[in-house]
């Protein structure tokens, strides 16, 4: 059996986010059989196959294809978006696949009555919000208060991206079959999606903090931190992107140090480097404007050695996010035994279960009570951690892999 996988989401930042911890977590532990040979599709650009050690013992074809970078010249830019909106697949088929299995949609996936192509479906959040995600070209038209190029570019960037989105979802409606990762995932796709359920198989992602190649070891400054500090500290790691509530998190926090005690808040996560770009004007503005900014610790990028020490040594993970296609964040936490604080929506719930506190997305103010109840409680802390142990461990790889695997055994030829 040959199954192509595209490893290109480990080469355009996604190995340091949800979708690179299910593909390497995946590869780790699918079967290598005798009669199976993988074809990795990547990027000319590195060699994710070195890097995480994929390839070791595995019998696979390497296929790279080059990546074209964006640029402003007129014709390079539509050489560009060309590349993204109608991807060449021809390297991979030349190899004769029987399954393209495809972790992140917008990349695409060839099109042949021999190949049957399975998505791997996280989410549907660009559909369900979309004016935050997806806004019409038209929107900008009438921005008055910038000037034109700039104008023109947000509308060429709006339209390329609601193109390739509405691409990924005809990709999802023609995949021979969905691994969708949550109940809640699915029934977006059935609802959002316009996807029969009979398509769609739910198989669960879990917790699993992957040992990475390059290194195992803890940041010296990471280490100091967590070690030296006396004051307990809640722990953010994941993005700011709007539908994260960063701010709302830091606005309780203000009212603890305020109305409490002293204590600590430790972000980790590429956004939280010095002089970042990608950092949420929001999130941003309520560091910088923090009366206790010297006790918010912004650590950047960090490790999954870094990621569970830093979670172990927590009072509290705090999750301010409004819709999760799975929330992976909040079963690493559990697994790592620290109490977790979220809101109480979409594929929430499902993760969590009872194991979690929930609060509503109101300014932080309810976060904060929320804080406060665990913190005065030594005995629900305790409990919390316990429950949360329990939970993660209702979600295994092994049983997830051993699903993913029979799927795709179902095109064998």
């Amino acid at each position: 059996m040959k199954i192509a996988f595209d490893l290109r989401p480990l080469q355009i930042g996604h190995q340091n986010r949800g979708i690179g911890a299910y593909i390497l977590n995946l590869l780790q532990q699918l079967p290598n059989e005798a009669n199976t040979t993988f074809i990795f599709l990547r990027y000319n650009t590195s060699n994710p196959i070195t890097d995480f050690g994929i390839g070791e013992g595995r019998n696979y074809i390497d296929v790279v294809v080059k990546k074209k970078g964006f640029s402003r010249h007129p014709v390079k830019l539509l050489s560009y978006a060309f590349s993204n909106l109608v991807p060449d697949f021809s390297k991979v088929l030349r190899h004769r696949p029987d399954v393209f299995l495809q972790c992140d949609y917008l990349l695409g996936a060839p099109r042949s009555r021999r190949c049957k192509v399975i998505t791997v479906s996280y989410d549907l959040i660009p559909f369900k919000l979309k004016e935050i995600y997806l806004p019409s070209w038209k929107k900008y038209f009438g921005y008055r208060q910038i000037r034109y190029r700039s104008r023109v570019r947000l509308m060429l960037h709006a339209w390329f991206y609601d193109k390739k989105y509405k691409n990924g979802l005809r990709l999802l409606k023609r995949s021979a079959r969905i691994i969708s990762i949550s109940e809640n995932t699915t029934k977006d796709l059935v609802e959002v999606g316009g996807i029969k359920k009979s398509s769609i198989a739910t198989i669960y992602p879990a917790a699993s903090f992957r040992s990475e190649a390059q290194d195992n070891t803890i940041r010296e400054d990471i280490k100091n931190l967590v070690d030296s500090t006396k004051t307990p500290y809640i722990a953010y790691v994941g993005a700011t992107d709007r539908r994260r509530q960063v701010d709302e998190l830091i606005h309780a926090f203000n009212l603890y140090n305020a109305y409490q005690k002293p204590i600590g808040l430790l972000l980790g996560g590429n956004e939280f480097s010095a002089n970042s770009k990608s950092l949420n004007p929001a999130a941003k503005k309520a560091i910088t404007t923090s009366s206790y900014k010297d006790n918010i610790h912004m650590l950047g990028r960090i490790t999954e050695a870094e990621k569970r020490y830093i979670l172990e040594h927590a009072a509290v993970f705090i999750y301010p996010t409004t819709y999760e296609g799975f929330g992976l964040p909040i079963l690493e936490a559990m697994d790592a035994g620290c109490p977790v604080i979220t809101y109480n929506n979409s594929s929430i719930p499902e993760i969590a279960g009872k194991a979690a506190l929930y609060t509503k997305a109101e300014g932080g103010y309810e976060i904060y009570q929320t804080l406060n109840t665990l913190l005065e409680d030594d005995q629900l802390q305790a409990t919390l951690r316990k429950q949360g142990n329990l939970q993660a461990k209702k979600f295994d790889w092994a049983d997830s892999v051993s699903q993913i695997w029979s799927e795709i055994s179902k095109f064998q030829r």
